[in-house]
């Protein structure tokens, strides 16, 4: 299957080929920020000095804060109870043997 369309990609492995082509200089332009001690900052910089310190010149701000945010995203799982796993009851533990005044002894 082979299309004439730039933005479409044949295969999964292609897909796996560009998105870490992509996230490579994503990676290296935002190592370069965190690191402007010294140096400026790759959105104030021209397109020589970008080269200069061997980045993409034309990696647009847009694509780089939505690859940012997709990547910087991260979910946070609290669950609803937890269990000390040292507590030797927690094979016999039955909730809704205890009523609202009834003390949990998790030390045992």
């Amino acid at each position: 299957m082979n299309v004439d369309n730039s933005t479409h990609l044949e295969n999964g492995l292609a897909c796996k080929d560009k998105w870490s082509a992509i996230a490579g200089k994503f990676k290296k332009i935002h190592d370069h920020n965190a690191g402007t001690r010294n140096n400026e900052n790759y959105w104030n910089m021209n397109a020589q000095d970008k080269t200069t310190f061997n980045l993409l010149w034309n990696f647009g701000r847009g694509m780089f804060k939505m690859i940012q945010k997709f990547l910087m995203y991260r979910p946070v799982f609290e669950p609803l109870h937890m269990r000390d796993s040292m507590d030797k009851r927690n094979d016999i533990f039955n909730p809704t043997n205890l009523t609202q005044d009834e003390p949990i002894d998790l030390v045992g």
